[in-house]
């Protein structure tokens, strides 16, 4: 009988936390919000000793939708989960059942970059 050395855990909606009044869009990592959205995903991972390209995956379902008209938090929270899971444990979620087809929001990522200011830092 085989066993699985290990489990694959997937990160619905890569932790993400839709800004409301009284917390702050995602932005850089830092000690003082490590505790929000996105962030706190990057830390639990650390804090846990969890590599990139472990067993760890983050999905992108209702996050990408919520990211589409922010070009400069959708740049962060890509930037954090590519540097936390690894570029190959990002994953695609449409989370189409909630928002309808999912076309808009596929051509959306594949012409997505980063904010030119952004770039340039």
């Amino acid at each position: 009988m085989k066993f699985l050395s290990a489990i694959d855990f997937v990160i619905d909606h890569s932790g993400y936390e839709f800004p409301s009044s009284d917390a702050p869009e995602e932005g850089p990592f830092s000690p003082e919000t490590a505790g929000v959205g996105t962030n706190r995903l990057v830390a639990s991972l650390r804090d846990a000793g969890v590599a990139p390209g472990s067993n760890v995956y983050a999905e992108l379902g209702t996050t990408w939708f919520c990211l589409i008209r922010r070009p400069e938090e959708a740049a962060h929270v890509l930037g954090k989960l590519l540097l936390a899971v690894g570029e190959d444990n990002v994953v695609w979620g449409t989370d189409s059942i909630w928002y309808g087809p999912s076309q808009i929001s596929i051509d959306a990522f594949r012409v997505f970059q980063n904010p030119a200011e952004m770039r340039e830092r």
